[in-house]
């Protein structure tokens, strides 16, 4: 096992990807990656399908989610991934679907905003683009603009000028879940809760907080950890006991720098053999 690639955490059309599950499967393969979890934001609807495709192509699939949530105390988003939990769950689906609601209804204000701002896109333009996901996410609005050529790129000055939260003209907050009932909603699914790259969003100081709701594990092997990063999750996962992950948190095209898919499952020895993900590699 310990000579195989994992990534336990990529994300799909169904969310804000630009690569299909057959094409990441297509990737997976051409990496000899042999494990991947595909963590969709606030969704579950594709689980199914990822099995299904992983079985087609010599892929494990472990089930997973990302959810969008919030450390309110401190103004900061919190990502929480969840593994391993039974996708009919009742209240993770409407965890999940009040998010997916929200986040629309955003989107509709932002794609609004931007037409007042004097650019020629329709919602109808946006919702074609996002098709195949469950959501329009600003990925699909900067691809609108970019093919009406109103920039060359999708993460340049205008993406910042129209969504910065701090003073784009066509950002609107998105109202989340606190980052304690998102780790409490994967529990009672019975999966497996872990904060996502805490070094890209600053989530330190809540992680004593969400240790007593149930929190098991912390990504510290992720595409925009650096060096420092990945040692201070290292330290705050032995001071608190947690089991360490490892994720790209690939979007194909839609990551501002191509995340590279796949880490050595070594890495992640002792969060495969300490739960029961050890069922996927046959112990």
């Amino acid at each position: 096992m310990n000579d195989t690639l994992i990534d336990l955490h990529i994300h799909s059309t169904l969310s804000d990807s630009s690569a299909s599950l057959t094409q990441l499967m297509s990737l997976a393969v051409e990496k000899q990656i042999t494990c991947l979890s595909v963590t969709d934001h606030d969704t579950v609807d594709g689980i199914d399908r990822a099995i299904q495709a992983g079985r087609q192509s010599g892929i494990t699939i472990i089930p997973g989610v990302e959810l969008s949530a919030c450390d309110f105390g401190r103004h900061r988003k919190v990502h929480i991934l969840g593994y391993d939990f039974d996708p009919e769950n009742s209240a993770l689906k409407s965890f999940c679907r009040t998010t997916v609601e929200q986040r629309q209804l955003v989107a509709l204000q932002m794609i609004e905003r931007i037409r007042e701002l004097g650019y020629q896109i329709t919602v109808e333009e946006v919702m074609s683009i996002a098709a195949e996901s469950t959501n329009i996410y600003k990925q699909h609005i900067m691809v609108a603009l970019k093919n009406k050529g109103y920039t060359t790129e999708l993460f340049g000055e205008l993406k910042q000028e129209l969504f910065s939260a701090d003073s784009g003209k066509a950002y609107f907050p998105l109202t989340d879940h606190d980052a304690r009932d998102a780790v409490r909603i994967v529990r009672e699914a019975g999966g497996i809760p872990v904060l996502a790259h805490p070094g890209l969003q600053g989530n330190w100081e809540i992680i004593s907080e969400l240790v007593p709701v149930g929190l098991e594990g912390i990504e510290v092997y992720h595409s925009g950890h650096d060096d420092n990063m990945i040692a201070q999750a290292i330290q705050f996962a032995e001071k608190y006991r947690l089991l360490k992950t490892a994720g790209s948190d690939f979007h194909g095209i839609y990551d501002k720098a191509q995340a590279k898919m796949g880490y050595p499952v070594s890495l992640i020895a002792d969060f495969i053999a300490s739960t029961r993900l050890n069922r996927y590699f046959g112990r």
